[in-house]
């Protein structure tokens, strides 16, 4: 008879060994083996590259200056910033013929005073501020406060013509420019304005290209 075998019994696996953090895992070749009841799974361990510790912890890193950040803004350090060639050009260059320009007219007809204007804008001077005067003696008290470029004057005006106008700046030391735009001309006058100090007469009624001949020579 024969005698009863035992159940073979396969040895029970050894327990996985914990590792830090608590989870059931255990290195295999590069792997790590999650244990879950009886199956495993794997996943694969990427290989950790060691960090070597910040010599100085605790204190902020510096960019790096490229070397030729200052040689790009076209100056050096400590060295005074100097226009480029391009920018002394621009700056020495003429202004615009009339900008910034101030003409006085001085006429007692409003009428007047809006034609020898509109004939100075077509003869080229487009950006000239006006100041106007009905009178010798309001030119004369304008001009004291402030010079313009150029006064045209009528001759004939009341309270004070337009060569009294011009004698009495002469006689202050005043060397603003003054030009006669008149309807009466005669060899005689011309004498007196010129010998008074005008700058140009021309008769009523004139053109912008009569006005702008004499005009470029007085303002050039």
């Amino acid at each position: 008879m024969d005698t009863p075998r035992s159940p073979r019994t396969s040895p029970s696996p050894s327990p996985a060994k914990p590792l830090a953090g608590g989870s059931n895992l255990a290195p295999l070749g590069g792997r790590e083996v999650r244990r879950i009841g009886r199956k495993a799974t794997f996943a694969r361990v990427s290989p950790v590259t060691p960090v070597s510790p910040d010599p100085s912890p605790g204190r902020p890193k510096r960019g790096r200056r490229s070397p030729i950040s200052r040689r790009a803004l076209g100056f050096a350090a400590g060295a005074p910033i100097r226009p480029s060639a391009q920018r002394l050009q621009v700056l020495s260059a003429k202004p615009v013929e009339g900008a910034s320009m101030r003409i006085m007219v001085v006429d007692d007809s409003k009428a007047m005073r809006s034609i020898v204007m509109r004939a100075v804008r077509q003869a080229g001077y487009e950006h000239v501020t006006f100041v106007e005067a009905c009178n010798g003696a309001e030119a004369l008290l304008a001009i004291r406060a402030a010079a313009p470029a150029l006064v045209v004057a009528d001759w004939n005006m009341p309270e004070m013509t337009g060569i009294e106008l011009l004698q009495a700046l002469r006689a202050e030391g005043n060397t603003v420019k003054v030009g006669f735009v008149t309807s009466e001309s005669n060899g005689a006058m011309r004498d007196i304005a010129f010998q008074s100090g005008a700058a140009f007469m021309i008769t009523k009624p004139f053109t912008p290209d009569t006005l702008k001949a004499v005009l470029t020579p007085v303002l050039s």
